[in-house]
C-alpha cells in the first residue's frame, strides 16, 4: 500500500489518498475477514505465520468466533480457497475446533 501526496493550500494540512499496489490478478487477503468452514463460519482472519527461513506462509490464524475460545492455527495445507469476501477451508467446524490453539 502506498499513499499519494496530491498537494495542499498553503496553511493547511496534506492530503493523502491511499492506493493499493496489488497487481490485478491477485487477491488481498484482509485482517477481520470470515473464515468458513465446510459447514459455516469458524471465525476471522487475524494473521498469518510465516517461516522465516523460506519466507513461506505456514499457518492461517483464526481470531476467536462464536465456536472458538481462543486464536487457532491453521496449516495453509487445510486452505481450501481465498475468496474475495472469506478464506474457505477444507475442515469442518468441529474439525477446526480439535485444532491445538495458541
Amino acid at each position: 500500500m502506498g499513499f499519494q501526496d496530491f498537494g495542499t493550500i498553503e496553511g493547511s494540512e496534506p492530503a493523502y489518498i491511499e492506493v493499493e499496489a496489488i497487481p490485478e490478478a491477485d487477491l488481498a487477503v484482509r485482517h477481520g475477514i470470515p473464515v468458513e468452514a465446510t459447514d459455516g463460519t469458524v471465525g476471522k482472519v487475524d494473521e498469518f505465520a510465516i517461516n522465516p527461513q523460506t519466507g513461506k506462509i505456514t499457518f492461517l490464524v483464526l481470531k476467536e468466533g462464536h465456536l472458538l475460545k481462543h486464536d487457532v492455527p491453521v496449516p495453509v495445507d487445510q486452505i481450501d480457497r481465498f475468496g474475495e469476501e472469506a478464506v474457505f477451508l477444507k475442515l469442518s467446524r468441529q474439525a477446526v475446533e480439535q485444532l491445538p490453539h495458541a
